[in-house]
């Protein structure tokens, strides 16, 4: 249900957890971004929220509804993990026909995501449509390192992208959305352009896994220097922060985040072994 006919996979945005991420092509209208989607509508809500979420609904309906117009490359590729993931798990357990099987799975999917996914002349991996890569550079595209589906000469070209201050390496890393995109916003919003725990997270071990350890060490000090500056400052530990400033806590972000905040403080000190 949730995979296209070129092979790919897509998803919803609160699917995702990216909710306000722009996916569509640039400068879509919202009966563009429509077209062809499965529609959010009243019926997809939980019952007992309908009334509260009824507004919300119809000021998000468009956005909400792109899905299955694009092969999403974060979903893809985090398939592409699960079937290297199971494949292993098979043969840890001597289930060697299972893991061939997963393996073989993975291997396609990863040929789909380089085939499909990537632009040569920017070195990235994009969502696509039917007409080819939506060339809007988001951190979804992280999920290829961490399943390990980027060849090593792509992931060194998406590592330079990741310390591009014009890009993705802005004072506070790294922007969930490139800083030239139309729809860049770091203060009001969530996946525009603010810096997220996750990401970060996931883009150091992605770092890690393909033998760039000084740049994700490089990468982990810088964003945890920034979340412990907006500490001292606040008091807070937060679930995303403004990529452009640490003067103040930006409009949306909640406080005292004890989840993937978490990761910050607890879990790139253990990667690295940093002492107190």
């Amino acid at each position: 249900r949730w995979r296209r006919s070129d092979g790919l996979y897509y998803s919803s945005p609160l699917g995702s957890g990216m909710d306000d991420l722009p996916r569509w092509p640039k400068g879509y209208t919202p009966a563009q971004r429509m077209a062809g989607g499965m529609i959010l509508t009243e019926a997809s809500l939980n019952p007992r929220a309908r009334d509260m979420w009824k507004r919300w609904l119809y000021a998000q309906q468009a956005d909400h509804s792109w899905n299955r117009q694009a092969g999403w490359i974060d979903m893809s590729a985090a398939m592409a993990l699960d079937a290297r993931s199971l494949a292993e798990i098979a043969r840890r357990l001597g289930k060697a026909e299972d893991a061939a099987a997963f393996t073989r799975e993975y291997e396609s999917l990863a040929e789909t995501i380089n085939r499909l996914c990537w632009d040569e002349k920017t070195g990235f991996y994009y969502d696509v449509t039917d007409k080819g890569p939506i060339l809007r550079r988001h951190l979804g595209a992280l999920w290829v390192l961490v399943a390990k589906v980027a060849p090593p000469e792509r992931a060194r070209r998406m590592a330079k992208t990741l310390f591009d201050p014009a890009v993705f390496y802005r004072p506070v890393p790294l922007a969930s959305l490139e800083k030239g995109d139309p729809d860049y916003e770091t203060e009001r919003l969530y996946w525009r352009g603010p810096a997220w725990p996750n990401l970060n997270y996931l883009a150091v071990r992605g770092l890690i896994d393909y033998g760039m350890r000084d740049e994700a060490e490089r990468l982990a000090r810088r964003w945890y220097n920034c979340c412990a500056d907006l500490f001292v400052r606040t008091g807070g530990v937060y679930e995303n922060v403004c990529s452009e400033q640490l003067d103040h806590v930006k409009e949306r972000s909640f406080p005292d985040y004890a989840g993937h905040g978490c990761l910050t403080p607890v879990a790139l000190p253990a990667l690295f072994g940093w002492q107190r």
